[in-house]
């Protein structure tokens, strides 16, 4: 007899040091939590069972995110107020699960992720940065040392920034389509004409993740 599963979805923010952590130690950490919370997880089936969750899409090392998500398998439901809190008990400092909801079976792919860059300079020449960038047809840049070239043009759906509290905070939308993504740190250096160390130093966090009509 087929054992009966729920899908379910951590609406979880990390931020401050543990955006240093590595999406397979941030795994490793969700499972920690999970096991120790008492959920009883839904199991792959064959010569190495592991457990049934999905982080997606990662994020890159070093960036915060506001309203990141995992999915999840269990074998029973789930009642989750007291999950929330059981979890959260079991995560360290700087990971918070805000909400657990359930979900269909099969989740949507996502479009696209929205970032907010806490910037360092002057707002002018941030802005005409931003002008000369979007009136550009096609923007071609190699992704990595070695990686492949991609237009970074069509990769940005939107860019602009404000000023916050005496902050320049940096918003723009970038795909992730297969053959169109760009790690947003590489594409501020690009713009901005900034070292690769000068970027490791700035704040960037996701702020959400686009699905079309329906957004996590």
């Amino acid at each position: 007899m087929e054992t009966q599963e729920y899908r379910y979805r951590i609406i979880y923010e990390k931020k401050g040091a543990v955006r240093f952590v590595s999406h397979l130690d941030l795994g490793r950490i969700f499972m920690r939590a999970l096991r120790a919370s008492g959920i009883n997880l839904k199991f792959s089936q064959g010569y190495n069972p592991h457990p049934r969750v999905s982080f997606c899409p990662p994020l890159p090392l070093g960036f915060e995110g506001i309203c990141e998500y995992m999915d999840f398998e269990t074998v029973e439901e789930l009642d989750y107020v007291p999950a929330v809190a059981s979890v959260n008990n079991h995560l360290p400092a700087g990971i918070r699960v805000n909400q657990i909801e359930k979900v269909e079976r099969k989740a949507q792919q996502p479009l696209s992720s929205r970032y907010v860059v806490k910037m360092v300079g002057e707002g002018k020449f941030i802005r005409n940065s931003i002008e000369i960038f979007l009136k550009m047809d096609d923007c071609r840049l190699r992704v990595k040392p070695g990686g492949k070239v991609v237009d970074v043009r069509k990769s940005v759906k939107s860019l602009s920034f404000i000023k916050e509290n005496g902050e320049i905070l940096l918003d723009m939308e970038i795909s992730l389509s297969q053959g169109e993504y760009i790690n947003p740190r590489r594409l501020v250096e690009h713009i901005f004409n900034k070292s690769e160390r000068d970027v490791l130093n700035l704040v960037i966090s996701r702020q959400e993740i686009i699905y079309g009509e329906k957004n996590v």
